[in-house]
């Protein structure tokens, strides 16, 4: 009987040292989420914005518009088909143009599907519509940008610019007016007061757009591009 209450009480003290090794050890709660968190933040996945895309139904036309009217500098124009695309798109059969525009910093992709053509926009899609989308251009003379749309003969998406409240500290003062391209994209011309606004480029060829580098697609081949 000896042994037995010699192992009991070698076992009991050992349980007994685990009880108070547990007790005295900090807790810790999800460990490899914070890990994950601070790896993210110190290496972000997103970096940036490459490109812009917007699809339309004649692309000589769209560009003739983004170049002549709103001063965009076409950098590249290329024609795509192929398995590679069709996966991408999720669009079986196709065959498009793509072309690359810059103004400043900014890109913008316009694609023309050869085939199959798709649907246009809707004609009575308004703001609230979640299919609703638009690109924001930046002018230092709200009147002279609305004289030129309106030389132009743009169509109005606003009555014409309006003025934002000066109760509002933040936006008080900016003058805003939404137009259409020939495909029915909403677009907006924003005028900022000085002290307000970061004017990352200028239209209506007050400012000659940078030189920038072709914006590509990743992960397709160059077999499937037609040049």
């Amino acid at each position: 009987m000896k042994p037995m209450r010699l192992q009991s009480r070698l076992a009991g003290a050992f349980l007994g040292l685990l009880l108070a090794a547990s007790l005295a050890a900090p807790i810790t709660t999800q460990p490899a989420a914070r890990a994950t968190t601070e790896t993210v933040a110190a290496d972000p996945l997103i970096r940036g914005v490459g490109a812009i895309g917007m699809t339309v139904s004649d692309l000589d036309r769209a560009v003739e518009f983004y170049t002549t009217v709103l001063g965009f500098e076409k950098l590249s124009e290329h024609e795509y088909a192929g398995a590679d695309w069709e996966r991408l798109q999720g669009v079986f059969g196709l065959r498009m143009r793509v072309a690359v525009l810059s103004l400043g910093q900014e890109r913008v992709e316009l694609t023309e599907y050869l085939a199959p053509r798709g649907r246009p926009i809707p004609d009575d899609m308004r703001s609230n519509d979640r299919a609703f989308q638009h690109i924001a251009l930046i002018v230092s003379d709200m009147d002279a940008a609305y004289r030129h749309l309106r030389k132009h003969r743009v169509q109005h998406a606003s009555s014409g610019p309006q003025r934002l409240p000066d109760w509002n500290p933040n936006a008080g003062g900016i003058e805003a007016f939404y137009f259409r391209d020939p495909d029915g994209h909403t677009l907006e011309v924003l005028a900022f007061p000085p002290g307000k606004g970061d004017l990352k480029g200028r239209l209506l060829g007050e400012v000659e757009p940078e030189k920038a580098r072709p914006h590509t697609a990743k992960g397709a081949s160059e077999g499937t591009r037609v040049t």
